[in-house]
């Protein structure tokens, strides 16, 4: 994944335990960064990127310089990051249990490399000269503004599937979704595709770019993204130097391109339709055909109900229990899954990245046995972003009741024991040790280990009906193969040899075990006989078929089968006359890989890997505390949200737990300045931030003896400092968190040419204190607000040790979040009070006034909002590359406050109708939210019209 949005200081990923040692070895064009306990993995890795550099750079023609490469054990999330500014790349390496046949950090390699490659192709040319004066932030700006994300994923998607035996270009999954989109509802508009829509599920900009990049290297060669790309490099100050570099090289820009590519794909991917011939199949879920939603790891209950996963564009996932009918009761709301990505934002609302949504795989399996269900939910850690854990959850189908079985464990797939006394799940140690573990039901504790291996990664085991067999996969350097075995692991044995081909989930039904597999360039479902080790294909679906159960009573199956609805539940008879033998199955894909393998000179595979020992040192974290990446010619303060003339120098280390910026800030207008220096250190459990500055400032006022104004010039010293902790606590279905914050100030004050000294000078001292608490439920992809949720933020601020200045004030807000009368609209409501201990003096209020007001200081206030609102359109409307409309929303307020002030007190109140859109502007990927509000205040009986504007920055 490429990110280059700014977060805080550009992007902070979070922090690692401070327990954690770190080593490092640096190579000629890499230096790693790891916890020590991570060193094999280490020397993996840096044979491996060795090898990437030199082949993974060829068919971009470009070789970067030395990059860190930081690694993070402790987390199981599956994910990697390529940042720039400061520049470097981020893995996480606890390997997916939905992995396709390549291993994890091989992925890792070779895809976020690639990124590198990419991003330093444009720091060369006009752009190596604008890198000089404002540094890495540069190449990030223009690489977020210019060049899209689908080609930065795309082209990495390429590389990782034409330098490795799998790769997603390989997987059918992998190009489902748009082969469906495009077969069935047509090839999107460009913007669609590119910034996506709230009315359908949009593939996203992996796929979009796999076949935009792939199609036209297989029509044109590679050499047209490095000539486009050059274009970018050299001529950045073009509006889109992206698409005049592609219409000097193959005559047209990119949306006549992607027209032109998806023509062909439809094309193509019609051919292959006509190879197959589909299968009777009974639908069961019957939710309407424009309504994208997926249910998948269905399961017989009983002779007539189902269980499953049900994820839609409306709602968060569901377990659901379905009937013969399709009639669907939810049974309960899941928590956190490995894929979903915690973000909160405490403002005006709340937005989440990663929102549980469709499209995204969420849990690895689900299990239902003897009465239970069991899966798996990730944990955060309260304080450590990067340490997390999965933990398996059971729900009892007699109580109605779920319980955490485990609790800081790293386990993954568990699967009930037919007596319903044990499951076994698979087991990743932070070093990437693998194993197979039996887990007793009733206590969580582990039984005992069944099976054990550092290079042969376990997936997705599951039981025999007789609960004496296990059957499992193992991925390793071969690829995956099918095994079973006895818990005593004394007869095991391998039923699939390995295979790079895409398989997934075995089962055991009756003499048979049956799995997903890609084999015809489909997934299918197909069944191995554990007899004499023949595999057939049972399914024959239009555009993918996964995770099947068996109904004995009925003879049949039920199984998850896509369509450009998302996944829908089927059944099909259980058939063994009419499978179709391996042997006779036919791969009809469109097989975009091989023009790529063509292009590219070099394979990742244990044969081609070298096995140095590289040299590791100790990694000392008070000697890397500061990493100067960007400057820039004027003052700058992102986390302040400060600008102004001047210069300033930022600094983000790199284990992102210190981050600085340091400038001068000129006042032009009264030419005066002040040396500013703020530092941040998060590498504690508290966290730590210390801000100084110094110089002179200037300003108009009356001197004692008069009216009229002077000019005063100010010598000032300031020191400020913090300490806060900021700690989540997500677990179920919510977000919930706590921020304690304590902050104090010294600052001085001594008159530098003024006419009445003494006035604006003296010795001042200020404190001030936080405690904000959440608690809100996950969103579904189109809520406006959590359906549920609780914010309370409490302040107070006042001067300790100041004589000379005394003050004392504080606030309390609360917010509480409802549904409204309709699906996806919301209610807010919002009560705050402050008061000011301190009559003859007036500070700026903390709450929020009534819209269309003007605020004014006060000695105390109490207000109250109400808000309703609702998305009322879907356009997906777009104005050529100037606009993008995705939705229209309508909010209705009412807003109400009493403020006292010398002994009065006086009303203020204000009511109105918003209208905002979120939309994009010139194909910029973050998006807008504006609009309108127009509003009247009934006890001054005055209009008033406001321009509403917000960017979001959580994609």
């Amino acid at each position: 994944m490429h990110l280059s949005n700014v977060h805080s200081q550009y992007y902070n990923l979070g922090q690692d335990p401070a327990s954690i040692r770190w080593r490092q070895i640096k190579t000629d064009h890499f230096k790693f960064i790891y916890p020590s306990d991570f060193e094999q993995n280490a020397q993996y890795l840096a044979n491996l990127f060795q090898y990437v550099y030199k082949y993974g750079t060829i068919t971009l023609d470009n070789k970067p310089s030395r990059v860190p490469i930081i690694m993070h054990n402790r987390d199981i999330v599956p994910n990697a990051f390529t940042l720039w500014a400061p520049r470097r790349i981020e893995l996480y390496t606890c390997p997916p249990q939905n992995t396709y046949s390549q291993d994890w950090l091989q992925q890792l390699a070779i895809h976020e490399y690639r990124h590198i490659v990419q991003m330093d192709m444009v720091n060369h040319g006009f752009m190596k000269g604008l890198t000089w004066i404002v540094g890495e932030q540069a190449t990030a700006a223009i690489t977020g503004f210019y060049i899209p994300m689908w080609f930065m994923e795309g082209d990495a998607v390429c590389t990782e599937t034409a330098m490795s035996h799998s790769g997603r270009g390989r997987v059918p999954a992998f190009e489902m979704e748009m082969r469906a989109q495009v077969l069935q509802k047509g090839v999107f508009s460009y913007d669609k595709a590119v910034l996506g829509s709230y009315k359908d599920h949009v593939p996203d900009q992996y796929v979009l770019g796999y076949n935009l990049v792939a199609t036209v290297r297989k029509n044109y060669g590679y050499k047209t993204w490095v000539k486009a790309m050059d274009f970018v490099a050299r001529k950045p100050y073009m509006i889109t130097p992206l698409n005049h570099g592609l219409k000097k090289t193959v005559g047209i820009g990119k949306v006549a391109l992607y027209n032109r590519t998806f023509k062909e794909l439809d094309s193509s991917w019609r051919i292959q339709a006509s190879y197959t011939h589909g299968m009777n199949l009974h639908v069961i879920t019957k939710g309407a055909k424009s309504a994208y939603s997926r249910y998948k790891y269905p399961h017989y209950v009983n002779d007539s109900l189902l269980i499953a996963e049900r994820t839609t564009l409306d709602d968060i996932s569901r377990f659901v229990m379905i009937d013969p009918d399709g009639n669907e009761k939810i049974l309960c709301t899941p928590g956190f899954f490995s894929t979903d990505i915690f973000s909160v934002n405490i403002g005006t609302g709340f937005r989440s990245r990663g929102t549980n949504k469709p499209g995204v795989l969420t849990i690895d399996n689900l299990s239902i046995e003897s009465g239970l269900m069991a899966w798996t939910e990730r944990v955060a850690d309260p304080r450590w972003q990067n340490r997390n854990y999965s933990v398996i959850k059971l729900y009892d189908f007699s109580s109605g009741k779920t319980k955490t079985l485990t609790r800081q464990s790293r386990l993954f797939v568990p699967c009930i024991s037919p007596d319903g006394k044990s499951l076994i799940a698979v087991k990743v140690s932070e070093q990437n040790k693998y194993s197979l573990v039996l887990i007793d039901v009733n206590s969580g504790k582990e039984i005992r280990s069944l099976a054990s291996s550092d290079v042969d990664l376990y997936l997705t085991p599951s039981w025999s009906a007789d609960g004496k067999m296990i059957v499992y996969m193992i991925l390793n350097k071969n690829g995956k193969s099918i095994w079973s075995s006895d818990l005593d692991f004394s007869h095991a044995r391998q039923l699939m040899a390995p295979t790079f081909s895409e398989i997934s989930n075995p089962k055991f039904v009756g003499k048979y075990v049956f799995f997903n597999g890609g084999f015809s360039g489909i997934d299918n479902i197909y069944a191995l006989d554990t007899n004499n080790l023949k595999i057939f294909q049972v399914t024959s679906s239009a555009f993918g078929a996964i995770d099947a159960d068996y109904s004995a009573i009925h003879n049949k199956l039920v199984f998850s089968d896509y369509s450009s609805s998302g996944y829908r539940l089927v059944e099909a008879p259980f058939d063994p006359v009419a499978w179709q033998p391996l042997t006779e199955v036919t791969d009809h894909s469109i097989a975009l890989y091989k023009s790529l393998s063509k292009e590219e000179p070099g394979m990742v595979d244990s044969t081609t890997l070298t096995h140095n020992v590289y040299n590791s040192t100790p990694y000392h974290k008070a000697l890397h505390l500061f990493n100067f990446h960007s400057w820039a010619p004027v003052y700058f303060n992102y986390d302040k949200s400060e600008a102004s003339t001047g210069v300033s120098f930022m600094s983000q280390n790199q284990l992102s737990t210190a981050t600085t910026i340091a400038g001068y800030d000129w006042d032009y207008a009264g030419k005066t300045g002040l040396f500013r220096l703020s530092y941040t250190y998060s590498g504690w459990y508290p966290v730590l931030d210390v801000d100084a500055t110094y110089g002179k400032i200037a300003f108009q006022a009356p001197a004692n003896d008069s009216a009229e104004s002077y000019r005063y010039t100010i010598d000032v010293s300031k020191i400020s400092g913090g300490i806060s902790l900021p700690l989540i606590f997500n677990q179920g279905k919510y977000y919930t968190g706590v921020q304690l914050v304590a902050r104090s100030s010294f600052e001085k004050r001594t008159h530098n040419e003024s006419r009445a000294p003494g006035k604006f000078e003296g010795l001042l001292n200020s404190a001030s204190y936080k405690i904000l608490v959440y608690h809100y439920i996950k969103q579904a992809v189109k809520d406006v607000y959590p359906k549920w949720g609780q914010v309370l933020n409490l302040n107070y601020s006042h001067t300790p040790f100041t004589e000379s200045v005394k003050y004392s004030y504080g606030s309390i807000e609360s917010t509480l979040y409802f549904p409204g009368i309709f699906r996806h609209n919301g209610i807010r409501l919002y009560a705050a009070y402050q008061k000011n201990w301190n009559s003859d003096k007036y500070y700026t209020d903390l709450i929020a006034y009534p819209r269309g007001t003007l605020a004014r200081a006060n000695e105390q206030m109490m207000s109250f909002r109400f808000n309703y609102k609702f998305p009322f359109l879907y356009p997906d409307l777009s104005l050529g590359s100037i606009a993008y409309f995705k939705r229209l929303k309508a909010n209705l307020f009412y807003d109400h406050a009493y403020a006292w002030r010398n002994g009065g007190m006086k009303q203020f109140d204000s009511m109105g109708a918003e209208l905002t859109t979120d939309a994009h502007f010139l194909r910029f990927l973050l998006p807008f939210d504006i609009g309108v509000r127009q509003g009247y205040r009934p006890i001054e009986k005055g209009w008033f019209t406001d321009f509403l504007f917000l960017i979001n920055l959580n994609i």
